[in-house]
């Protein structure tokens, strides 16, 4: 499939507030949730998080006294999570307890199944319309890929301010052509508008939230769902070589769909 169009050079210039959307956009059909936000907050995350995991290499320690190397303290066993079967009770997140929440999000998905727009652009807090027509046409284009979503479900964690919430959504995502549905994992920062309304957060990211978001992503119960999400994706992957076809098709990124 040949590509129409030379990256970067002939694209407009987003907005930040554009680029916000057009990542969230991104995390849902590109099924790399969980690699991408590891990227982005590597460096801010605490020493200890992927401990276990094997994503960091062991270094060995070295006596001060004898300038010998030391055994490394056994670091501790990470969560078995199949044990844990989306049962969150009690813990930091809630699942599908808050109906407006869901509601959102439901909206949000089938608003890109469908193309619409007025929609679509409704479910921020800015109600900007800038970039439209460039959400449009990634819609229009996902559409030759994508049937839609199914299976949402929302796990929410009180936000900053009375009324808002971190929502971490759980949903499957269709694709044309591919028999088994792919597990996915997208965030959004809902708040409560001055209409009682509530509305995905496209503004600035303050210091304040940019700290309470990694204060939630490294929770314990965040980091089981996660797992729980990914481990799901890799076994519906290696039971079905089309869905790995296309899932590795897709992560090529939005130039993938140009014919």
């Amino acid at each position: 499939m040949a590509r129409s169009r030379k990256k970067g050079a002939d694209r407009q210039k987003l907005t930040g507030r554009e680029v916000r959307r057009y990542v969230l956009l991104l995390l849902a059909p590109c099924v790399i949730f969980f690699v991408a936000v590891a990227v982005l907050v590597a460096d801010a995350l605490p020493e200890d998080f992927f401990q276990g995991t094997g994503s960091k290499k062991s270094v060995p320690q070295v006596s001060s006294e004898t300038g010998e190397e030391t055994a490394e303290p056994e670091p501790e066993p990470e969560p078995d999570t199949k044990q844990y079967i989306q049962d969150f009770g009690g813990s930091i997140l809630s699942q599908d307890t808050v109906p407006e929440i869901n509601q959102l999000m439901e909206q949000y998905f089938l608003s890109i199944s469908e193309c619409d727009m007025p929609t679509f652009l409704h479910l921020f807090t800015s109600q900007d319309t800038g970039g439209e027509e460039q959400f449009r046409r990634q819609f229009e284009q996902q559409s030759a890929y994508i049937d839609g979503y199914q299976n949402i479900s929302c796990y929410t964690a009180p936000g900053l301010s009375e009324g808002d919430y971190m929502v971490y959504v759980s949903y499957e995502i269709r694709y044309k052509g591919v028999e088994t549905p792919a597990p996915s994992l997208v965030y959004v920062y809902a708040a409560r508008c001055e209409d009682g309304q509530y509305r995905i957060y496209d503004g600035e990211m303050t210091k304040e939230l940019a700290a309470f978001q990694e204060r939630i992503f490294v929770n314990e119960d965040v980091r089981l769902l996660i797992h729980q999400i990914d481990r799901k994706l890799e076994e519906a992957a290696a039971a079905d070589p089309a869905l790995r076809e296309r899932m590795d098709f897709m992560k090529n990124g939005p130039d993938y769909m140009q014919d």
